[in-house]
C-alpha cells in the first residue's frame, strides 16, 4: 500500500514532521478485526510496539484514535460476541474508539455490553436508541481528550448504509448537518479547542456536501489505500486495514497539522499483548486447525470476484446450507464472504479458513416463496451490478440468465431449476437470519415466517465445514452455469 498525497500544486513539497513543533501526536487506524494473522498481514502486537516506541519519544503527548470496524468479523467473535477483541484492545493504549458499522454485527445490546468492558470510551454521534431517545447505552456521543495542553474534542458519524448492512432494530439516524453542528458546538462549550470528526469512507461523498467549517481534522476509517490530504478543508486523513501502516498526525500549539502514513511492520511486538492473544488462540487451535479439503483448482474469495459473479466458494456455501435444510434453493449474500484470499491449487483448507471466510454469526432458515417473490429477490441481487456489492447472491438449486446492461429490476431473462421453468406454486428457500431480517436491502423477505421445524442454531461456517468434510468430492470446479450474464 502506498501513501498518496493529494496536492493542489504538483510542485509543492511537504515539510518534514520535524519542521512542525509537535505538541501533540495522533495515531489513527481502523479495520483490524483479526488477532490470528495471515502470512501477508501484520499483527496488532507490532502496532502496540510501534505506539510504545512513539510514546517513549513523546511522553504524555500521544493519542491513539481507533476508527473501529474491529470487533467483527473474526474467527472468535461468534463464540464470545466480541469480548475477546475488547480484551485485546484493552491491552493497546487506545484513547477512544469510533463505534463503526461492524461493531453492530450482533445488535445494539451486545455493543452496549462490549462498551462497558472496554477501558476506553466508544463514541458515536448520529445514532440514538429509540427505546430511550438517547445515545446507545454505554456509547458516548462525543469525548474530549487532553494532551500537552491541547484539548481535543472528538465525535463520530456513521453512514446511513448501516441500517441495510446490519439488522439493528430500535435505532434511528440523526440528520447529518445537525449532528455535525450540535457535536462541534457542544465540544467547544466544554472547552475543546481542536475538533476531530471520525467517520468512514462510505460517508465521504455526503460529507463533501455539508458545512465542515467547525472541523479541524477529518479521520476516515477504511480498509483500502491510506492517504493524507493536507490541502483539504478540513485536513483529511484515511487509514485502516491489516497492512502494517497507520496515520501519524502532528499538531502544534497554533493547530498547524502535519501528517504521514507510517509503517509499523518492522516494529518489535508487544510481548504482553502476544501472551494475551496466544491464550485465546490456544483455546480453539486444535479444533480449527483440522484440514477439511485440498483444493483441485484455484479458489478466490476476493470481493471483486464473489460480489459480481458465480464463484466456486460461493457455490460451496450455497450448496452446504441447501443440503443442511433440504431446501429447493439456497441464496448466500456475497457480503458474508470476508476472507479476501486466493487459494492456489493444492491448498489445504481448514476449519479456521472457513471460519475466517464466513465470520458473521448467522443461523440459517428455510422459507417458502412463490416464483414471483423469488424473482424479486434475485432482481435485487443483480441490481447493484456492475458495482461489487455485498447484496449480490451466490446461489444453489437454480440457474439464472440475466443481462447486467438492462435497467435494474428488469435484468433477469430466465429462471430455471433442473433445466425446467419454475412451475411450482412455491419453493423452499434457504437463507441466513441476516437476510431474513431484511439485511442488505432484502426487505421483500423481511420477517417471512420460517417453515415449520426449520429453526436451526448452527452457524453457516459450521455447516459449511461439516459439509466439506463429508462431501469433499462434491466440491465442483464446474462454474458458470448458475449465474450467466448474457451481456458478457
Amino acid at each position: 500500500m502506498k501513501l498518496t498525497y493529494l496536492l493542489f500544486a504538483c510542485c509543492m513539497t511537504l515539510p518534514s514532521l520535524n519542521a512542525v513543533a509537535a505538541k501533540l501526536q495522533i495515531v489513527f487506524t481502523s479495520n483490524i478485526p483479526n488477532i490470528i494473522d495471515d502470512d501477508d498481514k501484520v499483527g496488532i502486537t507490532q502496532l502496540a510496539g510501534f505506539y510504545e516506541n512513539l510514546e517513549k519519544r513523546n511522553p504524555q503527548g500521544v493519542l491513539f484514535l481507533h476508527g473501529g470496524d474491529s470487533l467483527f468479523p473474526n474467527a472468535l467473535s461468534n463464540y464470545d460476541q466480541g469480548a475477546h477483541m475488547i480484551d485485546v484492545l484493552n491491552h493497546l493504549p487506545i484513547s477512544l474508539m469510533f463505534a463503526n458499522q461492524s461493531e453492530f454485527s450482533l445488535g445494539v445490546d451486545n455493543l452496549s455490553l462490549r462498551a462497558y468492558e472496554a477501558s476506553f470510551p466508544l463514541i458515536l454521534s448520529n445514532i440514538v436508541d429509540t427505546r430511550t431517545w438517547d445515545s446507545i447505552e454505554g456509547i458516548q456521543p462525543s469525548y474530549i481528550l487532553s494532551a500537552n495542553n491541547i484539548d481535543v474534542g472528538v465525535f463520530s458519524l456513521v453512514d446511513s448504509s448501516i441500517t441495510s448492512n446490519y439488522v439493528i432494530p430500535n435505532v434511528t439516524l440523526l440528520d447529518l448537518q445537525n449532528s455535525i453542528d450540535d457535536s462541534a458546538e457542544s465540544l467547544k462549550e466544554q472547552g475543546a479547542d481542536f475538533i476531530v470528526l471520525m467517520s468512514e469512507e462510505d460517508l465521504l461523498v455526503k460529507l463533501e456536501g455539508v458545512d465542515l467549517s467547525e472541523i479541524d481534522l477529518l479521520l476516515l476509517a477504511n480498509s483500502g489505500e491510506d492517504y493524507v490530504d493536507l490541502n483539504a478543508k478540513p485536513v483529511r486523513v484515511k487509514s485502516g486495514g491489516q497492512d502494517g501502516e497507520v496515520a501519524l498526525i502532528s499538531i502544534d500549539t497554533q493547530h498547524n497539522i502535519e501528517a504521514t502514513i507510517q509503517s509499523y511492520a518492522s516494529s518489535q511486538s508487544s510481548l504482553q499483548l502476544e501472551l494475551v492473544i496466544q491464550a485465546y488462540v490456544n483455546r480453539i487451535d486444535s479444533f480449527l486447525s483440522q484440514y477439511l479439503y485440498t483444493t483441485t483448482q484455484e479458489i478466490s474469495t476476493k470481493r471483486e470476484d464473489s460480489r459480481v459473479k458465480e464463484t466456486v466458494f460461493g457455490n460451496l456455501v450455497a450448496d452446504a446450507i441447501r443440503a443442511y435444510l433440504s431446501a429447493d434453493i439456497a441464496i448466500v449474500n456475497s457480503g458474508s464472504i470476508r476472507g479476501e484470499r486466493i487459494y492456489p491449487k493444492g491448498s489445504q483448507i481448514s476449519r479456521l479458513d472457513i471460519r475466517q471466510e464466513l465470520p458473521f454469526g448467522s443461523a440459517v432458515y428455510a422459507i417458502e416463496l412463490t416464483p414471483q417473490e423469488l424473482k424479486k429477490v434475485l432482481e435485487h441481487s443483480l441490481s447493484g451490478l456492475p458495482q461489487a456489492k455485498g447484496q449480490f447472491l451466490q446461489v444453489s438449486g437454480i440457474n439464472i440468465e440475466y443481462d447486467s446492461q438492462l435497467p435494474a429490476g428488469k435484468r433477469i431473462i430466465s429462471l430455471k431449476r433442473n433445466g425446467q421453468a419454475l412451475t411450482q406454486n412455491t419453493y423452499s428457500l434457504a437463507v441466513s437470519e441476516y437476510l431474513l431480517k431484511g439485511g442488505d436491502g432484502y426487505a421483500m423477505i423481511a420477517n417471512k415466517k420460517p417453515m415449520s421445524n426449520q429453526h436451526y442454531s448452527r452457524l453457516t461456517w459450521e455447516i459449511v465445514s461439516e459439509y466439506l468434510l463429508a462431501n469433499e468430492n462434491l466440491v465442483s470446479a464446474d462454474i458458470g452455469k448458475r449465474l450467466i450474464d448474457l451481456s458478457q
